[in-house]
């Protein structure tokens, strides 16, 4: 009987602990640049944090990083078209920088992640300036060691995703189609 008790015991933990809360997705933003090297002038993108699949979820402390030379200007975790946005105490927010933090909690309840609504929307600006390539954002802070969850219990995935400046397409294929006339000359 005790080995009966004690398997149970053991089960309904395991089962505890394999629960978790929705995945963090972070799509990637495309920035075009055209024909420039760098962005030219400041622009403000728009990050969408998607929650899809896991269990129901009674609130959420969400983090959002991203590159040093970035800064996020805004962070909305319980807006029109945000997981919350229904049934929310009202969100904290700090902004600092890269780095921005959001907590909200249900009224009352729990809210399951359907897909069609965002864990979060920030706005980040890129500075002009900055050169092309891919620029990470994360929904963790590791110089801060942490990660973002739902109220206590973990997200399925953390999300990362980046911003892409790219030049132009057709700026590209018009380089690319220029090369073989430079080794001609040679």
């Amino acid at each position: 009987m005790k080995k009966l008790m004690m398997s149970a015991v053991v089960l309904a933990t395991a089962g505890m602990a394999m629960a978790a809360g929705p995945s963090f997705v972070i799509p990637d933003v495309i920035l075009d640049i055209g024909a420039e090297d760098a962005v030219a002038a400041d622009t403000v993108v728009t990050v969408n944090v998607d929650a899809v699949g896991g269990d129901p979820v009674a609130g959420m402390v969400f983090y959002l990083s991203t590159d040093p030379a970035f800064e996020i200007l805004t962070l909305d975790v319980d807006g029109p078209g945000t997981l919350f946005s229904q049934s929310t105490t009202g969100a904290n927010v700090t902004v600092m920088g890269n780095i921005a933090t959001g907590s909200v909690t249900t009224v009352s309840g729990t809210l399951a992640a359907d897909g069609e609504l965002k864990a979060a929307i920030a706005t980040v600006r890129v500075p002009a300036g900055a050169a092309k390539g891919d620029y990470i954002l994360s929904t963790e802070v590791p110089e801060y060691g942490v990660v973002s969850d739902w109220a206590g219990t973990p997200a399925g995935a953390q999300g990362a995703g980046v911003i892409s400046i790219v030049p132009e397409p057709v700026s590209a294929l018009l380089l690319l189609a220029g090369l073989p006339l430079l080794r001609r000359r040679r």
